[in-house]
């Protein structure tokens, strides 16, 4: 399973996709995609695993965030 997202445009939404590009999952945050740039799996010590997105995407450095999600 992979995790995708829009560029700027779309509402504050991921998704899961399959190898063959199905979508499995479509979630909803409660933040606001400005132009979300980038999204990353993490597993921690305890083998909690985290969907990670950075808000970056911006070229005069006044938006800089990240979210973090719990992944199941």
């Amino acid at each position: 399973m992979c995790w995708t997202r829009y560029d700027s445009g779309d509402g504050a939404f991921i998704y899961a996709i399959n190898a063959k590009a199905i979508r499995l999952v479509r979630g909803w945050l409660r933040a606001r995609n400005a132009d979300w740039e980038n999204i990353a799996t993490f597993k921690d010590r305890t083998g909690k695993c985290f969907v990670y997105i950075a808000e970056t995407g911006n070229n005069k450095l006044k938006r800089l965030r990240s979210y973090r999600l719990p992944h199941y």
